[in-house]
Formats: structure tokens, sequence, C-alpha cells
């Protein structure tokens, strides 16, 4: 089983915020949850405060990697900002039996999440958009990288961004 998520899914919201999360993502939500299993359902952390635009989904074993981290820091204001953009705007949550999350109104009010979300896998984490701004996020992307970086391009740019860090 992969520990990572792939992939790109839209999903429908209903009026009480629930929302099926893509099944290959709740495999790994489930192998990512220490306490999973035994009558209980997978659990997760949503944090909505390192990029306004979209909510990025954690394992619980991911979130707790950064809470300990975070931890260690002597009190300073990067320790204080990263409490505050990891841990205080985050809400940690669980995958009900029909495979659905709930989205807390205050978080689909500040995104405008409304009718649909759109899951874009990102390997240790899963993001949730708004459709239209993933797709304008998107596109920002590729203008910045330009239109001759695909394919074989890209995975070679990739090898020589990696070469410079070492």
């Amino acid at each position: 089983m992969s520990r990572t998520f792939w992939g790109v899914f839209d999903h429908k919201v209903d009026q009480k915020g629930r929302v099926s999360v893509p099944a290959d993502y709740r495999r790994v939500i489930e192998a990512g949850d220490p306490s999973f299993g035994q009558g209980r359902r997978p659990q997760l952390a949503i944090v909505y405060g390192l990029d306004d635009d979209y909510l990025v989904g954690y394992t619980i074993e991911e979130i707790t990697k950064y809470e300990e981290r975070i931890g260690k820091m002597r009190n300073s204001p990067l320790k204080r900002q990263l409490v505050r953009r990891l841990i205080s705007k985050s809400f940690r949550t669980e995958i009900d039996n029909d495979g659905r999350l709930v989205l807390p109104q205050e978080r689909r009010e500040q995104l405008k999440l409304e009718g649909e979300v759109t899951f874009v896998g990102a390997l240790g984490t899963f993001q949730m958009w708004r459709p239209d701004t993933y797709l304008a996020s998107e596109a920002a992307d590729d203008a910045a990288i330009g239109d001759d970086m695909e394919g074989e391009a890209l995975l070679d740019a990739m090898d020589e961004a990696l070469a410079e860090l070492e």
C-alpha cells in the first residue's frame, strides 16, 4: 500500500459540508492512523492557514511529526507562527462509515467551497480546492514554468534542481 496521495478528483459537497474522500486517499489515511481499526474510524488532520487558497489533509502520523518538531523549538516568533498556521487553524476529523468527512462551515466560507471540491494528491499530503481556484493556480504554475517545460524536460529540470542541493 502506497503511503502517498496521488491523483486529482472532483467530489460533491452536500449542504451539511460532507464530502466523499477518494477511495485511494482513504486507504492512505487508514494506513497513517495508528489508532485505526478495532471499530475505530480513520482520523486525519485538516490544515487551513499554510495557504489561503486550499485546505491540506495530513495523516495522523504526518501531522504528529510536525507537532513533535514544533514542540522541540524554543519559544520564538517562528514557533508562534508555526503553531498559528499549522496547529491553531487546523482541525482533526474522521472519515465516516460512508467514506465522507465534514468540512466545517467556517472553512467552507473562507474558501467559498460550494457544491464541489477538487482533491489534489501532493505525495505526503492532499489538498482540497475550490475547482475554479485550482484550475487558475494550475494555469499560473504552467505559465511560470513555460510551454517548453513538458515531459522529459520537466524531469530533467527536477534532476538539475536536485543536483544543486548536493
